[in-house]
């Protein structure tokens, strides 16, 4: 059996505000992740929620929104502190000018202010700089930056995008050119106004061929690589700044997926003057480099230890961020994680993986005694048997279709996930473009015949 990891998610996804939901990348549906007390969406397409998901009206948190990926699905399971909602809960952020309206709005409710989370945190941090982190470095450093847009984490739409550093933006007739827009009260850490220079420069370089990319700006990111998880590429064609606050980009042809994938966690703004002037590339090995325009500041990192946070006060959102701060403690062990979450130790995780298996999260949630909530987010990553075509008798395209036609799913989702993961369809189910589970169940290879 394998893993197949998404270029995303994902995935997937979603506002560095809103740390405490980042893109999920699972493997199987064994990755728990905590949520604020007491608060769930509707999960993405194809995804099944935990049939505990509470609703109450204490906080509210962003749907796990996948990047589109062609794998099988697998919901992931998320962990909640009930106890930490009258102290420390996070909340939606109100969004600011946008070119298209929301829809499905959560209902109103009570907002609590302050605060300090204490998070699990499943793995440490890589040596990376910007636009070249994987998931275990964006869901550290997507609090200190902004991307260009979010996905909406006030409605259930996965497709509901906003403005996250731009006030709004406009799409051309033909369909290639967007004009953004950028607030006039945005300012990098340092006091510098963030500008449209600062926008193309970090759309070059996310998006610039890795063959080019050391050539750029003076071979300040010669030898860098990008992330898997950056697919602005696919599309960017050049950008310009118009005026100091506004910027055109032009894409290579119409494309409804670009603007989804400047919503990508890892697709952050980050400043030209820091990391060209400066040689500053934003690497976690010089926290103290960082120069963001996030909601949060980096107060440090020990290394394989924590990371630790705290509210950006001149942030340029009014009222933003909710909570004080925050402290990422890496656990890796899961009998280790379940002690920290028994002591009260960590409230809930900073991401969608915390290296405990389905089991282990549902046994969590009922030796808690009610205190922990477990909410199932997905479809999340592909599992999947990899046969060797090169190899007799693989290399017989009869053979591999019996393999496919004999093998027995649904015992092994009931083994490996406790009956949570969803039949693997070559896209997910319930998409727009797939097979419902329902249909997946009665096709050749995925039905049960005579027991």
């Amino acid at each position: 059996m394998t893993c197949r990891w998404l270029r995303n998610a994902e995935v997937l996804t979603l506002t560095p505000l809103m740390i405490l939901l980042l893109l999920l990348v699972g493997c199987g549906g064994a990755a728990a992740t905590a949520v604020p007390a007491e608060s769930a969406m509707t999960a993405p397409v194809g995804a099944t929620a935990a049939p505990e998901a509470a609703t109450a009206p204490e906080a509210t948190t962003a749907p796990v929104v996948p990047i589109a990926g062609f794998a099988t699905p697998t919901p992931a399971p998320t962990v909640a502190a009930k106890a930490a909602a009258s102290e420390s809960t996070t909340a939606i952020q109100v969004p600011t000018t946008i070119a298209q309206p929301t829809v499905a709005p959560v209902p109103a409710m009570e907002i609590k202010f302050g605060g300090h989370i204490p998070m699990h945190d499943y793995a440490s941090p890589t040596n990376r700089a910007a636009h070249e982190w994987g998931y275990s470095m964006t869901k550290n450093i997507a609090p200190l930056f902004n991307g260009l847009l979010e996905w909406n984490p006030e409605t259930a739409d996965p497709d509901d995008l906003r403005c996250d550093l731009c006030s709004s933006w406009e799409v051309g007739e033909n369909g290639t050119t967007y004009t953004f827009y950028l607030p006039d009260n945005a300012n990098w850490w340092d006091g510098t106004p963030v500008t449209a220079d600062d926008i193309v420069f970090s759309l070059e370089s996310a998006s610039a061929d890795p063959d080019a990319l050391g050539e750029l700006f003076g071979g300040i990111f010669k030898g860098q690589t990008r992330s898997s998880s950056i697919l602005t590429d696919s599309y960017y064609e050049s950008s310009r700044a118009l005026d100091p606050k506004t910027v055109e980009v032009t894409t290579k042809f119409p494309a409804p997926g670009f603007l989804p994938s400047l919503a990508i966690a890892t697709v952050v703004m980050i400043p030209r003057h820091t990391v060209i002037d400066q040689g500053k590339i934003q690497s976690i090995l010089a926290p103290d480099d960082f120069n963001g325009s996030g909601p949060f500041t980096h107060l440090g990192y020990t290394k394989d230890v924590k990371n630790e946070y705290a509210k950006n006060e001149n942030y340029f959102k009014e009222g933003y961020p909710r909570i004080d701060g925050m402290t990422h403690f890496i656990i890796l062990d899961s009998g280790s994680i379940v002690a920290s979450f028994k002591a009260g130790q960590v409230l809930m995780t900073n991401g969608l993986v915390n290296n405990l298996s389905n089991k282990e999260a549902l046994q969590l949630k009922e030796e808690s005694g009610g205190e922990l909530d477990v909410h199932f987010a997905g479809p999340a990553a592909a599992i999947g048997v990899v046969l060797n075509t090169t190899k007799k008798p693989l290399d017989d395209v009869r053979v591999r279709r019996a393999i496919n036609l004999a093998i027995h799913r649904q015992p092994f989702i009931e083994t490996f996930s406790q009956g949570i993961d969803l039949l693997g369809t070559p896209f997910p189910p319930g998409a727009w473009f797939s097979y419902s589970s329902e249909e997946a169940a009665q096709m050749p290879g995925f039905r049960e015949l005579d027991g």
